[in-house]
């Protein structure tokens, strides 16, 4: 039998030897991506390029790597040239937590030569992808207004040329101690798919006071209409980009013929006078 001081002996001998295995593995080194910023074409028919496309989800050869906010630098285990593929992310209704490749993209592709240890910096060129539908875009410096306000309010959706985001003119609400609740919704109903395909509203924003977005949906087998709230738009003293997710409310009305997208306001109590600015709003889906 071995006595205990050979036992320890071999134990040493052992641990050395994995420790200096260990020690000598080498680690793989990386290459780099740096991403500072994107660009973002559009056609006259899909609206203005106005965007708020904070991500972009990674994929090399096809798999993906990684999703990363915007300024990016990233490592890649990988050495030679690559297809790379990057499509923008939003934050879901504006909220930072819920992060999307965003739907409605071309993804941008490029074939680069990585070296290990490099930096390649790359700037995606984002556009829209060829089969969107584009229900309507309101820019608000056409003659007339996609929306009309509703009966019960007490003040209506004026377009003016001040204060405005990009152009010469935006929507304004403005509300007061006599005028204390709005109601606005489009004029013309949009079918919209009802299998889950993605359906989006887009639009920039600045109010003082909150603001209710959702569908008026169309049940034309008994004659009603459904009001369907959806989300509200919180204060904010500068402009904001948000991108507004109708998916699932209107897969879960898939009995519905058609809706119509509204807004909603009630004054505060707090506030003297409630101002919302509204632009560049859009309707799509695929």
């Amino acid at each position: 039998m071995l006595s205990i001081l050979n036992k320890l002996l071999i134990i040493c001998i052992l641990f050395t030897f994995t420790t200096c295995s260990l020690i000598d593995k080498k680690e793989e080194i990386p290459s780099y991506i740096q991403i500072d910023s994107i660009k973002f074409y559009t056609t006259p028919k899909e609206g203005d390029s106005i965007n708020d496309f904070c991500d972009v989800w990674v994929y090399v050869d096809d798999k993906h790597i990684g999703t990363f906010e915007l300024p990016a630098k990233f490592p890649v285990l990988a050495d030679g040239k690559h297809k790379i593929s990057i499509t923008g992310g939003i934050k879901l209704n504006g909220i930072a937590a819920t992060r999307s490749a965003y739907p409605f993209l071309e993804p941008y592709i490029t074939y680069e030569t990585l070296h290990k240890g490099n930096i390649i910096r790359i700037t995606p060129i984002y556009k829209y992808s060829s089969n969107i539908t584009f229900c309507f875009f309101e820019n608000f410096e056409n003659s007339g207004l996609i929306f009309e306000t509703n009966t019960t309010s007490d003040t209506c959706l004026l377009k003016v040329p001040d204060n405005t985001f990009k152009g010469m003119y935006a929507g304004k609400i403005v509300l007061d101690n006599n005028k204390t609740s709005f109601e606005a919704h489009t004029i013309e109903a949009y079918k919209l798919p009802k299998m889950a395909e993605p359906v989006f509203l887009e639009m920039v924003f600045k109010t003082n006071q909150e603001v209710e977005i959702g569908l008026y949906a169309n049940n034309t087998s008994n004659a009603s209409v459904e009001k369907l709230p959806i989300m509200y738009l919180n204060p904010t003293k500068v402009w904001k980009k948000i991108y507004i997710n109708l998916t699932p409310t209107v897969a879960r009305n898939n009995s519905a013929e058609d809706f119509r997208i509204y807004f909603r306001i009630e004054k505060p109590t707090s506030l003297e006078t409630g101002e919302t600015m509204l632009d560049n709003i859009k309707l799509l889906h695929l």
